[in-house]
């Protein structure tokens, strides 16, 4: 039974080497083909979560209106995971919804940002208050991501982070609309995130990526009345 299962371990990491493997070579092939020209090529994403990847859909829909033959590769995942294929070469960007290693990644900072706040059914009591403090969380069994908890969550609560109690982690949005039966409370103070598109330094783009690079630095920020009145990370 052991060796059956270091052998089923074995076959894991072999596939996940292989997808890259498999991932890397198409990259390649698809750089090489662009080299004539940028009228094309793919793109390739790995993304947080977050109402915010509306503006990185603007920015690919603009580039596909100059770039007939775009084409753009997506996967979602938290920030260790994106990041160990972006270093793996297997992405040209990732996009991360915490600091990045400036020394290791160069950055483009996204205009708007994400709102903290807690999510809880209509008839619980916290659903009458504008919004939600530390004490109003001690004693509650509380859901977070488990990279919000660690870092966003913990610098908010400082001292107070032992008082608040995580009852379980999940890794995705959570829908608050008018007949979802939940509301959305921001956080007091106020907590924001900024989300970050990122890529290696001293590592050659390809030409469409380049392209994308240089289309965003040549982008003027967002408006504030441009975004919607909350976009929300929760608890």
């Amino acid at each position: 039974m052991r060796a059956a299962g270091w052998g089923i371990a074995q076959g894991r990491v072999l596939r996940e080497r292989a997808r890259d493997l498999v991932a890397m070579a198409d990259r390649i092939e698809d750089e090489f083909a662009s080299l004539g020209g940028v009228a094309g090529g793919t793109l390739y994403f790995g993304l947080a979560e977050s109402y915010q990847i509306r503006y990185l859909a603007q920015q690919i829909k603009r580039l596909r209106e100059q770039c007939a033959d775009l084409r753009y590769h997506v996967e979602s995942g938290v920030s260790a995971q994106v990041l160990e294929h972006l270093d793996q070469g297997t992405l040209d960007f990732a996009v991360l919804a915490q600091d990045p290693d400036l020394t290791k990644y160069e950055a483009l900072t996204f205009p708007d940002v994400d709102r903290w706040g807690v999510i809880v059914p209509a008839g619980h009591r916290l659903a009458s208050h504008r919004s939600i403090g530390i004490d109003d969380l001690v004693g509650e069994p509380l859901f977070c991501s488990q990279q919000g908890w660690k870092h966003e969550i913990s610098r908010w609560a400082g001292s107070r982070m032992p008082d608040l109690r995580l009852e379980a982690t999940f890794d995705r949005i959570v829908d608050t609309s008018a007949d979802s039966g939940l509301v959305f409370r921001r956080l007091r103070p106020e907590l924001d995130a900024k989300l970050h598109l990122v890529w290696r330094r001293n590592r050659p783009l390809s030409p469409i990526a380049e392209r994308f690079v240089r289309q965003l630095r040549g982008t003027s920020p967002a408006q504030p009345n441009d975004a919607p009145a909350d976009q929300p990370r929760a608890l």
